[in-house]
């Protein structure tokens, strides 16, 4: 699989084949929402992922997000979280605050459990481009989301390798 960027990961590595992850998908905005969790769950499955260890759970809106995550890290401890929603601008500035609780509930997790929670949120200003990015016309936001989960997760079992034995090292 092509990482966005620079990375190649052609599998999954035999001692993460078995890893469990997580996705919370908010049904407001379905159309766009649906339609980034199949292209997600595919990518995953197509790196290696095996269907059993994708928990996909949903919640109302994006801003429930966070917490739909929450629940997932402490019902399945999977290795990684991702967080699927879209936000469209409307007439007020309401999506501004909405985005903002969002992306700060999402790295407080990251940074509270020491793992990725992926922040595949659209933040658009119409319908037609949250489509063009949910649907691979423009670009894939549900791909793009499984693909910084799995870098994300190989990098943490890098660092891992790397320290163990060393002693003064922490190695959760």
């Amino acid at each position: 699989m092509k990482i966005k960027g620079k990375t190649e990961i052609s599998a999954i590595p035999k001692d993460l084949e078995n890893i469990k992850i997580g996705i919370v998908k908010a049904q407001w905005n379905s159309a766009v929402t649906d339609t980034m969790l199949s292209e997600c769950t595919k990518a995953l499955k197509n790196a290696g992922i095996l269907e059993e260890n994708i928990i996909s759970k949903n919640v109302p809106g994006s801003y429930e997000l966070p917490l739909g995550a929450l629940f997932i890290e402490n019902t399945h401890n999977p290795a990684a979280v991702i967080c699927l929603g879209c936000v469209i601008k409307g007439e007020t500035d309401h999506d501004i605050f909405i985005n903002q609780g969002i992306a700060q509930g999402i790295m407080g997790l990251n940074l509270r459990f020491s793992k990725p929670f992926v922040f595949g949120v659209l933040t658009v200003n119409t319908e037609e481009q949250a489509i063009a990015r949910a649907d691979g016309s423009k670009e894939n936001k549900g791909k793009e989301a499984a693909e910084a989960a799995l870098e994300m997760i190989l990098l943490r079992q890098d660092l891992k390798k790397e320290v163990q034995g060393q002693i003064g090292f922490r190695n959760r």
